[in-house]
């Protein structure tokens, strides 16, 4: 297991690299880094039948600790790789984060959840900040090349706020991305 909280990461070529199969990353701040949070492999499982999640929540990526001002990284949280067991429990969330004035997407998720897998990103501000202003990333809010990859729920209560964005609120290069309820 890896737990990272309470943290600031400034000026690095990536903020966190992770290889693990079990990662929170919660209450951090990453600022200035070509890609703030960089997953190679969102689960690497090694034995069968166990639950493996990647849980990134309540940071800031690409705004200072305040939310007052841009800080950019290249690419606030990037997630690529796949899970790959055939049994047990799998997920990635990116849940209540703020993912705002990266100068390219906020969001990448590549590779494919399969099997018991699946991603999941609520109730996270894109684009803005928790006063609503315009902090749009300098591309995408959300850019999806995978499958099984869920943004938003059924409920408002966990929509993510998408706003601002310089090119699309979300963008899926895949046909089976499901979007759920979000603010756009």
């Amino acid at each position: 297991n890896v737990v990272v909280d309470s943290c600031t990461f400034y000026s690095n070529y990536i903020g966190v690299y992770n290889h693990a199969s079990d990662v929170v990353v919660e209450k951090s701040v990453f600022t200035n880094n070509d890609k703030g949070f960089y997953s190679s492999y969102v689960w690497i499982i090694n034995c069968d039948g166990y639950r493996y999640r990647s849980i990134i929540k309540n940071n800031i990526f690409g705004l200072s600790a305040d939310q007052k001002s841009a800080m950019p990284n290249r690419i606030g949280i990037h997630i690529g790789g796949s899970s790959s067991s055939s049994s047990g429990e799998h997920e990635l969330r990116i849940h209540d984060n703020v993912v705002s004035g990266n100068s390219e997407n906020g969001i990448v998720v590549m590779g494919d959840f399969s099997n018991n897998s699946y991603g999941l990103a609520t109730s996270n501000l894109i684009g803005t900040n928790k006063y609503g202003d315009d902090f749009g990333n300098g591309a995408n809010g959300i850019l999806s090349e995978a499958g099984s990859f869920y943004i938003g729920t059924s409920s408002l209560d966990s929509a993510n706020i998408i706003v601002f964005n310089h090119e699309n609120g979300i963008m899926s290069e895949k046909n089976y991305l499901s979007v759920g309820a979000n603010f756009i």
